[in-house]
């Protein structure tokens, strides 16, 4: 079991939840195979849930201003939903068949920063954790990073 930490409060995650196709999450269940998404492919996303403009743009507020700066590097991403309804994560991503959970999140983020390490892959950074992120009012981040490991 995972948990994060919030206003000094330690929280249990129930786990996280993903919706994907049949076919990639028998991928990932059965062969350890995961598929990140490019972000470019949130910005251009139509979904009101899923599609950003604003994907990769850094939108900070400090002491009353708000500052702005796009990300250059090309940044691969793992969402997921911590919605624990099938139902409702289906609902949400229509093109999706399949609800797959998982309930250990340190573990899985630990897989994949093994599996990065084991085939040499030139990753720089690996960020985990929860996002609360307002389209208007940008992200307020609580992460983890796992440096100097790749």
């Amino acid at each position: 079991m995972s948990t994060f930490l919030k206003d000094g409060i330690e929280f249990v995650l129930p786990g996280i939840f993903k919706a994907y196709p049949r076919d990639w999450a028998n991928q990932l269940l059965n062969e350890g195979t995961i598929y990140f998404t490019n972000w470019d492919v949130f910005r251009r996303d139509e979904n009101p849930e899923r599609g950003d403009p604003m994907e990769g743009t850094s939108v900070t507020n400090r002491n009353g201003k708000t500052y702005k700066a796009d990300y250059g590097n090309p940044i691969f991403i793992w969402s997921s939903t911590m919605e624990t309804n099938p139902k409702v994560i289906i609902e949400t991503w229509r093109d999706r068949d399949t609800v797959i959970q998982i309930t250990n999140t340190l573990k899985f983020a630990e897989r994949i920063r093994d599996a990065a390490v084991a085939r040499k892959s030139d990753l720089i950074y690996f960020q985990i954790g929860p996002v609360t992120y307002d389209k208007d009012e940008g992200s307020h981040r609580a992460y983890h990073w796992a440096e100097g490991v790749f």
